[in-house]
């Protein structure tokens, strides 16, 4: 316990942040959901995406989307590519 105190206290003072990709590195996991939107414009999908990642945030996730519509079209394929290229889990 004594040991476990100190360790807490070390870290407050150096104000330490685990790093996501060592910890990805170790599990296989990087803890970040990806999201394929038709349009982030639109009223419905933002909001969606903004519940989505609140939620990711509260259970320790973050949230990387793609929008398959907007200023340059790509293919579901073309963004499902993307986010696997982004180690999503």
């Amino acid at each position: 316990p004594a040991t476990r105190d100190r360790v807490l206290e070390v870290i407050e003072e150096l104000n330490y942040r685990p790093s996501s990709a060592a910890r990805a590195l170790a599990t296989s996991r990087t803890r970040c959901i990806g999201v394929i939107v038709e349009s982030a414009v639109e009223y419905g999908p933002v909001s969606t995406l903004r519940a989505i990642e609140s939620a990711a945030r509260m259970a320790g996730y973050t949230v990387t989307s793609v929008a398959l519509r907007g200023d340059s079209e790509i293919p579901p394929s073309e963004a499902v590519a993307r986010l696997t290229a982004q180690g999503v889990d």
